[in-house]
Parts: structure tokens; C-alpha cells; sequence
């Protein structure tokens, strides 16, 4: 099923909360504009009171790892390096090393940087975010003005799919390395599938990986690879670890450089007791810092007090986290409470958000005094005036502060609760946003999303859409649905629960034009549970309401889907009058994307009605209607390639599998492989069809590790069964075992006539009726 959306970007799943790694980024070029301040390596000024250069200065050892990163830069056909070890190694001061010659054209480690026109900066260091949003508008200021208001306008096209987006944007680069870091890249990845929470940030990642050549390339921090990205074109990326701490004499370095005014004795300290610091400390220069902070809040212990107290023993799973505990544990009070305030915003903030967040617990603070004393501690970090803490540092401080109730958003006296402070950091991000009738850039989104964040981190999920539908316009404009839902794909019950939640907030405000695009989502994720009978009800809800606003486009947009519900449910003739009624609504309505859709979804569903040279007109009429459509390329030549199947054209079926099958649609990818995987069986061709239904599988595998859905079973179903034909007998069974998981899901008439109909067009094949 192919998905037009209506007004707004079709929406897949419901988000709750952003990615929470990433931030504000930072480009600089020689041909762009720098529109926000560089972190430390990369400024060429450093704003007062920071120092973030400092620890580029102090930077020790590195060498192979470094000339390793360099020559991958320097290589035009890697796009993608990951840099992986733990919290606290150095990650991010060995990638902004590189980086620094990169754009001051000095040598390191005696060795001339490779070149490159710009980098990029998404990092927790600045505020911006690691989103598809902020890396496509930080791409787009390195462009000549004119082209980058072109792409930006294309970008808001709510039915252009984000693959479309990123290769035309990856297009204007011709030739000099752009270079973008994307730092603490764990904080989208799940610990437990090792893949890329946000759906959309992954199939942007993967279209830079897929798109031909530019010479855009990602360096990606991590303290975890996501492995649905490293299987993606594998012969353009690469993998540094930096699974060590420093060795001697690099760690004992930076102990004696961070003692500045000599207050704490390590620049005067013995080889032996440095060397006894390192041995403890791993050499983790996170571990190195948290070992001076210690020294700096309290200047009663000396270095041979503290490594003659209880570190004894500590593992380097967990050197990092016990000495930021000790070193946290040895603050005040209120600059315990400063530190867990930043960990609540979890984003680099002013002294007034503190001030803000603590105003109920702590009368009258300042804290722009003790932040600035944290900062020289080495507790927190600074950029541009705003304030943040390292990942290890937030999440320790983080843990610090009890869960709460939801009654402690409002209640008096103020609670010291997370669900408490997420509420009241809210209200700090709701006094700084926009107007939302005057918000005209991706930019003016910063503090509404902010605000959005807050409240879902504490879930307080009522407000969270309120705060969406008050900017619906603002964010339909700029495609942030598809942000806002696709992060966690295959989520189809929570987006239920949370669509709705929306829907009943539209309902009470009146917001007719929400609640048709509410449930027509709602019902798309009905249909993907499997509960097609419930999806139809939903979408004639919603068909009802766009009639009576005279919605045309939303009305062919939903008439197209719900034909192609009936057509699951067996309603063979019900299912092409929906389809053809959309087509005729759609048709000269100046939304190319509508038409070629509900055009495709007809030729769909004549597939089942047996009107085969039909369908394969209207697939084609598709794809010459919107031919730059990766989605609707995939899914039209699977289209050709049943009917020409079904014809007994088994060469033609061949070749249109195979145009579909270099589209890349995930959600349709198993169907147009197995499509291929039957013609190359059918032409006895054991090995390619063997090889297009192990593709089939694993791509199904793909969509499985989000959710048990259907579609994605009965296509690895028939490709096991195809398997067991080409001699695989072990085969047999799986397919069986994954067929009964489908249907104990749904048992559509339609649906299960259709796999049928499949498995019958391997039977000339098994002669023998070994299968």
C-alpha cells in the first residue's frame, strides 16, 4: 500500500520525545555564511570563559587512530566512518582534532590535513540536534542563496520522501569533502536492536550512502554502532574504536596541564604517583577529568589521598561513571542541584533557564558564577554563553533526582522530581517561543519543539500535542509530522494511544482539519496491526469529515486508501469503485505526488480483480507522473511485475522486479524481491533466485525488528518457501512456522488470496511437488 498523506506528510508512528544526542549545528565554508558560533576546534575566536580550545590543546597521543580518520577523509568513495568506544574515552576531542587542522590547514602529528571545503557540526556542544531537519538546513547554508531558498521550499513538500530530499540536496555538491560530525550519535540508537530510533534520520543516513556520487561525508561519534547502518553499502564506511585510554606519558600529561595555577600539586606531583593516576583512571581522559574535579571541590584531599581511597578495584566498564559520582558527590549542595538542572534540559542552556528551573528550591540563585566555577572544575561544558553537561556527567546527575509523580507538576510546595522540573523547564521554553503566526523558519521551531521535548520526557503527553496543534500550520509547512512520527517506526500501538490522544484534544478545540488527518493516521496503523476491518471504519470517519470541508485532496487521498483496505478485506468491486473515484478526484488538482499515488493504488487492486494490462498502464502512467519518487518507483514495477507474472510474461516480470528492486522502499522491498526471486525460478535460474529470496528475508528482517507485522511475514514466508524449491529443503519448515505467525495476525480474505496467488507461481517450478 502506497500512502499519499493528505495536507500534511503521511505519518507512520507517533513521537513522544526527540532524539535525545545532538544539537546545534555549525557550518563553515569558503564559499557559505557561518551562522552559529564553532565548538571549540573549530571557532576562530573562543568566546570568553570557555574552554572547550583548552582541551583541544591538551590533546595527547591518538597517532594511528588519527592518521587512520585522515586518510579515510581523504578517501572520495567513504561517506560514512563511525568512531565507537566507551563514554569518557575521547571520541569527540580525537574527531574535533582532525577536524581543527581540516580547517586551519595545520599539520598533525606532522602530517598535512586532507582537504575540504566545509564542515558541519551536530552536537550537544551548540543546541542543534542530530535531526534529518538540521542537517538538510546546515547543508543548504553552504549553497549560493538562491539554490538553498529552492531546496529549502522543496523540503517543506510534505509527500516527498526523505530519500528524494537528501539525493537532491546531495546533488549540488560537486566536489570538494564536506564534512559533518554527528557527535553522540548513541542517544538515537536502541541499546537493545542496535538501530536508529528515528526512522527518518536513518533512511536520510542511508540515502547519502545510496545516492550517487557527492562528496558529503559523515564522521559519527558513538558510544554504540547501529548495525542497521554498518550492513548498508559496507564498501563506503568504516569503524574506528577507540577502545583504550591514553598510555604514559599522555594521560599523565593532561593531569599536569589542567592544573593551570599549580593549586593542586599534579604539575609538581612524582612520575610514580601520575603513573598510579593513570593505572587507575584507565587513562579514559573523561576519567582524568572527573579525577581533577575531585581535587578542585575539595582541596583538603591531595592525589595519593584519593588513590588511597575506595577506587581501588575499578573495572573499566565502570572507571568513567564511578569517579563523575565521586567527584559529584563532593559539591555543595546548590551546585549539585545547578548540575542536575542542566541535566533536565538536557541541551546547552543560559544561566537564566537555570535560574528558571531552580527559582522554587533555591530563592534569589545567580547561577552564572557557579556555572562558571563548574566550568573551570571541569563538571560542565560551555559554548557561546550556553551551558551543558557530558553525557556521563547528565546521566549520572540525571539518576540523582527521584522519578516523581504526576501530581508534583503543580504541586505546592515545589517538589525536587523530575516529572516536577520537566513541567516547569517546559513553561521556561514556552515564554521563549514564537509567535506561531509570525514563525516562518525551521529555525523558530527550535523552542517549540524544545517545549515539546520537555513535556514528553515527562509525560505529560496532553500538553505535548497541544503544543503541536497550536504550531499545526508552522509544522505541516515544514514537514515536522514526518519528524515528529517516524522516529519510532513500527510503533503501532503507542502511535495509536498517542494519536488519539491528539484526536480528542482536535475534537475539543474544534480543529476539524486535524481530526481528518488524526484518523486517517490513526486507521493506517489499525491496517499495519493487522485490524483492517477497524482502519476502514476509521477512514470512513474521516472521509465523512473531509466531505463536509470540501477537502477534495483530502477526500482522494483517503478514498485511495481505503480502497486499497477493501481490496485486503476481499471487496474486490468496492475496492476499485474507492480507487477509481480517487483517481478522478485527484486528477488535475496540482499535487502531482496525490495523483501518482492513488493512480498506483488503483493498479493495485486491479491486480486482484485480474485486469492485468490495465494495471500495467496505470503503473506506468504513475511512474511518468512523478518519476523522481523512490517510493512509488519500487512499488509500480512490483506492480508490472505481477501482472506480467500472471500474463506468463516471465522475462518482462524479471526485468521490472529488478527496476523495482533498485528503488529502495523498505516497507515494499521484500514484496518486489520475491516477486524477482519467483521469475528467476520460473526461468531456472537456481542461483539469482536463490540469492533475490534471501534478499527477500533479510530485508523482512529489516521490518520485523519493529514490529511483527504481516506484510513483512507473508513475504518472508514465500521467500522460505521459495528457498526450499531452489534445494534448501531445510527451508520448508520456517516458511511454514512464519505463515502461521502472519495469519494468527490477520486473515483478510484478500490478503490471504493474494499470498496464495503467489506460491501458485512457484508451483511450475516444483514439478516434482517436493513443496
Amino acid at each position: 500500500m502506497i500512502s499519499a498523506g493528505l495536507t500534511g506528510p503521511t505519518v507512520r508512528a507517533f513521537s513522544t520525545r526527540w532524539p535525545r544526542c545532538g544539537s546545534r549545528s555549525s557550518c563553515s565554508a569558503k564559499r557559505s555564511r557561518t551562522r552559529a558560533a564553532w565548538p571549540g576546534a573549530f571557532r576562530t575566536a573562543s568566546p570568553k570563559g570557555s574552554r572547550r580550545s583548552t582541551r583541544f590543546r591538551r590533546f595527547q597521543d591518538r597517532h594511528v587512530e588519527t592518521k587512520l580518520l585522515s586518510d579515510l577523509v581523504a578517501r572520495p568513495e567513504v561517506r560514512l566512518v563511525f568512531v565507537v568506544g566507551r563514554g569518557g574515552v575521547g571520541k569527540t576531542s580525537f574527531a574535533c582534532r582532525l577536524l581543527d587542522a581540516v580547517k586551519t590547514g595545520e599539520a598533525v602529528d606532522a602530517t598535512s590535513p586532507p582537504a575540504a571545503d566545509a564542515i558541519v557540526y551536530l552536537s550537544a556542544a551548540n543546541g542543534r540536534r542530530v535531526t534529518v531537519p538540521n542537517l538538510y538546513a546546515d547543508l543548504c547554508r553552504l549553497l549560493p542563496d538562491a539554490r538553498a531558498r529552492e531546496l529549502t521550499t522543496a523540503y517543506a513538500n510534505p509527500v516527498q520522501t526523505t530519500t528524494g530530499k537528501m539525493e537532491a540536496l546531495l546533488q549540488e555538491f560537486r566536489s570538494s569533502r564536506v564534512l559533518v560530525l554527528l557527535d553522540n550519535f548513541e542517544d538515537v540508537v536502541d541499546p537493545e536492536r542496535l538501530a536508529v530510533r528515528d526512522a527518518e534520520l536513518a533512511e536520510a543516513i542511508t540515502a547519502l550512502l545510496n545516492a550517487p556520487p557527492h562528496p558529503v561525508m559523515l564522521i559519527v561519534t558513538t558510544r554504540l554502532a547501529a548495525r542497521d547502518l554498518l550492513v548498508e553499502q559496507p564498501g563506503r564506511q568504516a569503524r574506528i574504536d577507540l577502545d583504550e585510554g591514553l598510555p604514559s606519558p599522555y594521560a599523565e600529561n593532561i593531569l599536569r596541564e589542567m592544573d593551570v595555577d599549580e593549586k593542586l600539586g599534579l604539575r609538581t606531583a612524582s612520575a610514580d604517583l601520575l603513573n598510579h593516576a593513570r593505572e587507575r583512571t584507565r587513562g579514559y581522559p573523561r576519567a582524568l577529568e572527573a579525577l581533577f574535579a575531585i581535587l578542585s571541590a575539595d582541596r583538603n584531599t591531595t592525589l595519593a589521598d584519593l588513590l588511597g581511597e575506595t577506587t581501588t578495584g575499578l573495572l573499566p566498564e565502570n572507571v568513567v561513571r564511578v569517579l563523575v559520582g565521586e567527584a559529584f558527590s563532593r559539591l555543595d549542595p546548590v551546585s549539585q542541584q545547578v548540575q542536575q538542572a542542566l541535566a533536565i534540559y538536557d541541551r546547552p542552556v543560559l544561566p537564566a533557564a537555570v535560574d528558571h528551573l531552580l527559582q522554587p528550591y533555591l530563592m534569589g540563585l545567580a547561577s552564572a558564577p557557579i556555572l562558571g566555577r563548574l566550568v573551570n572544575m571541569q563538571f560542565v561544558r560551555k559554548q557561546g554563553g550556553r551551558y551543558y553537561l557530558h553525557p556521563v556527567d547528565r546521566d549520572y546527575a540525571l539518576r540523582r533526582i527521584p522519578r516523581g509523580e504526576p501530581a508534583d507538576r503543580e504541586a505546592e510546595p515545589a517538589v525536587f522530581s523530575q516529572l516536577a522540573l520537566l513541567h516547569r523547564a517546559a513553561q521556561y521554553f514556552r515564554a521563549a517561543r514564537p509567535d506561531p503566526e509570525r514563525s516562518k523558519s525551521l529555525d523558530d521551531l527550535a523552542m517549540l519543539l524544545a517545549e515539546f521535548d520537555m513535556h514528553c520526557d515527562g509525560e505529560d503527553f496532553e500538553r505535548g500535542c497541544n503544543v503541536l496543534l497550536s504550531f499545526n500550520n508552522l509544522l505541516e509547512h515544514w514537514g515536522h509530522y514526518r519528524l515528529v512520527a517516524e522516529s519510532r517506526l513500527g510503533r503501532y500501538t503507542e502511535a495509536i494511544r498517542r494519536l488519539e490522544q491528539a484526536l480528542e484534544i482536535a475534537r475539543d478545540i474544534g480543529a476539524t482539519r486535524e481530526e481528518i488527518f488524526l484518523l486517517y493516521q490513526i486507521g493506517w496503523c489499525h491496517g499495519e496491526l493487522g485490524d483492517t476491518g477497524r482502519a476502514v471504519e476509521l477512514l470512513q470517519a474521516s472521509l465523512h469529515l473531509a466531505e463536509g470541508t470540501g477537502d477534495v485532496v483530502a477526500q482522494g487521498n483517503t478514498l485511495s486508501l481505503l480502497g486499497w483496505y477493501c481490496g485486503k478485506l476481499g471487496q474486490v468491486e468496492q475496492s476499485v469503485d474507492f480507487s477509481r473515484r480517487a483517481v478522478e478526484m485527484l486528477r488535475d488538482k496540482s499535487n502531482a505526488t496525490s495523483f501518482a499515488t492513488a493512480v498506483a493504488n488503483l493498479a493495485g487492486v486491479l491486480l486482484d480483480a485480474g485486469q492485468y494490462d490495465e494495471a500495467i498502464a496505470l503503473a506506468t502512467e504513475s511512474l511518468a507522473t512523478d518519476p523522481d519518487s523512490v517510493n512509488l518507483r519500487n512499488w509500480n514495477h512490483g506492480f508490472i511485475a505481477r501482472a506480467h507474472l500472471a500474463l506468463g510474461r516471465v522475462s518482462d516480470a524479471r526485468a521490472a522486479a529488478e527496476r523495482g528492486r533498485a528503488a529502495d522502499e523498505p516497507e515494499n522491498n521484500p514484496n518486489v524481491l520475491v516477486l524477482l526471486g519467483i521469475a528467476c525460478l520460473r526461468q531456472q535460474d537456481v542461483e539469482a533466485a536463490a540469492e533475490a529470496f534471501e534478499a527477500a528475508v533479510a530485508q523482512a528482517d529489516v521490518v520485523l525488528q519493529f514490529t511483527r507485522n504481516f506484510n513483512a511475514l507473508d513475504s518472508k514466508a514465500v521467500a522460505l518457501t521459495g528457498l526450499a524449491l531452489c534445494g534448501d529443503r531445510s527451508r520448508l519448515a520456517d516458511a511454514v512456522a512464519v505463515h502461521r505467525a502472519a495469519r494468527a495476525i490477520n486473515r483478510d480474505a484478500g490478503v490471504m488470496r493474494r499470498v496464495a496467488w503467489l506460491n501458485e507461481q512457484m508451483a511450475p517450478a516444483d514439478a516434482a511437488g517436493r513443496v
